[in-house]
Parts: structure tokens; sequence; C-alpha cells
């Protein structure tokens, strides 16, 4: 067949590894002499966050921190103590195919944490660290851009598409002030989440705005009950470079907190904070492209060959703040509460009719004084957000996070804790899309088929297409157009129409 078949590659997004594993964690925490020795845990808290994610041939890299928090009654004193330990970890996993330009996402879990005193210096920790992994990059695809000198008649599909161009990440500093009603004798404990409230995408660049939300637990004295908590919000701007990204388009953004720094500032009702974080960028670009559906010839009969695409793309990115209300019942009569955290957790994300539905628990921290005796208890409530959320695509996959802010508590009898809460979730929409294309063109044996100069009399129905009837008889759609004084494509209304080969 003589014909100059012109061919072009594309990039799709693509998902080549998705899985979830788990790690285990076990290591002593050894307190030093100069501390004082333990005569109970009261807490145990495990942290894990990811240090590094790196793609070496066809193997994912993660490397990560599980930050260990022990928090302990002094023998001596009977005062709150709190001891900090961290223990690195390594994951190797195999992707199935190579993509360029990927986008690896890490979401982490603990569960089973175990701690116990072997002595009064000497802590074990145990904890399983679960690791969600996804990455998803472009993956090359050959199409036929064009076909030229010859008579075969070619159908394009022109299709809308928001294609993953690439990402970049960035160390992010930030620094702020704690200001307290009172002074601080010693830090217990600092705990956080950074939530992204906005994002731009400019040239070759993504700027993110958002906040660190930092709580600390502190004494002001010797005894338990001088027990207290702070929370504040730290605003940042990020610039996260990102090659490729162009103005305006869709960005999406990521910030996971790597380690906080609380200090004593020289005035003792002043911490100084100070989070070392890592924030991840994508840019996703619009763009239009036409793909070969259909084609045939007016002169010999041709065999083509398809495959298919699939193209997964970041339809949208919602962020948004929901007010939460809830109750949880307490066993601690007489108790006075010192701190209460709420770490929100999302278990599903789906839409449906025009809604969006994020459902998942928050885990209730509460650190308690109870009769001279300190206490801590976690409580799990479930929530469920919905939001309207108008998309016509049926093939719409969602992603969320969620941080809580703004946390406030009341006690209206001995037994019940009222909580409110700010959650802002960050919400991103994929769809994804599979096209059927014609990627290879042959002459088929079978003879000659031109209808030459003979008429053909069809009867068309209303709604049919004029590129099937061409098809079926070896014209093309212009000459049917002008042999029947046409101007549309689609048949307006049932009548005859004259069919020529030439």
């Amino acid at each position: 067949m003589d014909c100059n078949i012109i061919k072009n590659n594309i990039y799709s997004c693509k998902t080549v590894y998705e899985s979830f594993s788990e790690e285990k964690i076990d290591f002593d925490i050894v307190i030093p002499d100069y501390c004082a020795e333990a005569v109970k845990i009261l807490k145990c808290e495990v942290q894990p966050v990811i240090s590094s994610k790196t793609i070496d041939g066809d193997r994912l890299i993660i490397e990560g921190i599980c930050t260990v928090n022990v928090i302990y009654i002094d023998q001596q004193t009977g005062a709150v103590k709190s001891i900090i330990e961290s223990s690195s970890f390594t994951q190797t996993c195999m992707l199935k195919e190579q993509l360029s330009a990927y986008r690896i996402k890490i979401k982490m879990r603990t569960s089973n944490v175990s701690c116990r005193l072997q002595n009064s210096r000497r802590i074990s920790v145990k904890a399983v660290i679960g690791i969600a992994a996804k990455v998803m990059g472009n993956a090359q695809t050959n199409i036929i851009e064009s076909i030229e000198d010859c008579d075969i008649e070619t159908l394009f599909d022109k299709i809308e598409a928001c294609t993953y161009v690439n990402s970049g990440e960035a160390d992010v500093r930030i620094s702020g002030e704690m200001e307290l009603s009172m002074p601080v004798v010693d830090i217990i404990k600092c705990d956080g989440c950074i939530a992204i409230s906005e994002l731009k995408v400019i040239n070759d660049k993504v700027i993110i705005k958002g906040e660190a939300i930092i709580d600390c637990l502190y004494t002001t004295g010797e005894t338990i009950n001088d027990l207290e908590s702070a929370q504040t919000i730290i605003p940042f701007n990020e610039i996260v470079d990102v090659e490729g990204a162009v103005e305006d388009e869709v960005g999406e953004a990521e910030c996971e907190i790597i380690s906080i720094r609380c200090d004593i500032a020289d005035e003792s009702n002043m911490i100084n904070v100070e989070v070392d974080a890592r924030a991840v960028a994508s840019a996703y670009n619009h763009m239009q492209i036409e793909l070969l559906s259909d084609v045939y010839s007016r002169s010999f009969e041709i065999q083509t060959q398809t495959s298919q695409i699939n193209i997964e793309s970041l339809s949208d990115n919602i962020m948004f703040s929901e007010s939460i209300k809830n109750s949880v019942e307490l066993d601690m009569e007489d108790a006075r509460i010192c701190d209460v955290a709420l770490k929100p957790v999302i278990k599903n994300v789906s839409y449906g009719d025009g809604t969006l539905i994020i459902e998942g628990d928050i885990n209730v921290c509460i650190y308690a004084v109870n009769h001279e005796e300190y206490r801590f208890t976690d409580k799990v409530v479930p929530f469920s957000i919905e939001k309207a959320f108008i998309k016509s695509d049926d093939t719409m996959r969602c992603e969320a996070v969620v941080c809580a802010k703004n946390v406030s508590y009341t006690m209206p009898n001995d037994t019940t804790l009222e909580f409110k809460a700010d959650m802002l979730f960050n919400v991103l929409v994929f769809a994804e899309n599979k096209y059927t294309v014609i990627d290879n063109i042959e002459k088929s044996e079978d003879t000659n088929t031109c209808f030459g100069s003979k008429i053909i009399v069809y009867y068309a129905d209303k709604g049919e297409s004029l590129w099937d009837i061409a098809k079926k008889y070896h014209t093309s759609v212009d000459i049917i157009k002008r042999d029947n004084t046409l101007d549309n494509s689609i048949v307006t209304e049932s009548k005859m129409l004259l069919i020529s080969g030439n």
C-alpha cells in the first residue's frame, strides 16, 4: 500500500505500582544516667515519616524514620517525663514497568504498638508500620497522526485530556513561636500536621500556601497537676520547581512533617517552634488529542489493528474546611483534662449522584489528671462528610488527606467530653478514560472494490451518520454531501440519498 502514514508519540498517565505492605519496628530505648529513672509507662507514640523515595531502574526504594515518644513517670519525684528516640527503615518494591516522569505517593499508618519497661532505664518498643505506595507517571503510546498520499478516509476523535507533566520536591523550614499563659518547666511532647490551603501553577513552578498546626504538651511545675497544653498555627509559603509546569494549569501538592523541635525560649512563657518538612508538587497539563478511531478506502479493502489507551488524569483539586462536633464518654470521674488531640484518618472517599462522600475515624487522644494520677485514653469516633460536587465522568477516583485545627472541648458532666474542630480537607479527583485507537493499517488481499461510476440509491434513516454510509459504499462524506446538497454529517430526517463511487 503506497501511503505515507505519519506516526507520533503521546504521553498519558498510568499507574504502574500500587500495594500495601508492613514493616516491623523493634528496638530498645535506654534512658540516660542524667535523666530520672522510669517507674511507669504512661504513653508510647510511634510516628513514621518518609525521608526519601527514589526509583532505581525497576525498583522503588523507600527510606523512612520512625520516631518514638515515650511518656513515663519519674521514679524519684513522680513527675511526668518523656524521651524521644528514632529508628530508620528501608523498603524495596519491584515495579511492573518503567515510566518517564514518575510521581510517587506514600501513606503510612501505625498499628500494634507495644511498649514495656524491661527495667528502670530500658524500654522495649515494638510496632508495625503499614506503608501504602503508589507510583504513577507518563506512559509513551504510539499513535497514527495522519495518512497522506492515498485515498484512505480517516475519522479522528478529539478528546480532552489532563495528563501528568512532572513533579518536584523542596525542603520546607517553618519557624514560629508559641506564647503561653505561664512559665514552662519541661516540654513533654510536640506533635502536628500540615494543611495546604492554596496552590497556583506558574511556568516551571508550583506555589504552595499552607499552615503548620503544632500542639505542645508541657509542664509548669513539679507535680502531675501542672500539666498543660497549647496549640499554634504557623502560616508558610513555598515555591517548588516543577519542570514543564504551565501557568494556570492543574496542580497538586502535599507537605509532610519530617521533624518538630520545641525549645523553651529565654522568656520562660514562650516556646520556639522549628518544623522541618518536605513539599512535593506536581503539574498536569490540559490538552487536546486526536485519536484515529476509524478508516476505510474507496479503492481497496484494508485491515486495521487496534490498541487501547488508558489515560488517568487529575480533573480537580478541592480544598475546603468543615466544622465537626461530637462527644465521647469517659470512665474517669473528677478528671481534669490537660489536652485533647484529634487525629483524623480517612477510610473511604466515593462519588455518586453529584455528591462527594468522605468517611473516616477521628482518634481522640485525651490526657487527664484524676485523683493525683495521670490518665491517658484513646477514643475512636466515626465521621462522614457529604459535599455537593458535580462531575459528569463516571470513572472518577478520589484521594483525600485531612488535618484538624482549632480544637476546643468542654465537659458538661464528669463522664462526657464534647469536642469541636475545623477539619481541613484536600481532595484529589482523578478521571480514568479508556480509548480504542487504530495503530496499524494494512492492505487486504481482497480484490478491488471500487464502485467506479455506478450510482446507488440509499434510503437513510433520521440520525444516521454519513461516515457510516460512506464507509459501507466505499465513498467519502464530502462526495455524499456534494451529490445530495447536504450541510450536516448526520441525516436530520429520513430521506433518499444518491451514492456514487467517485
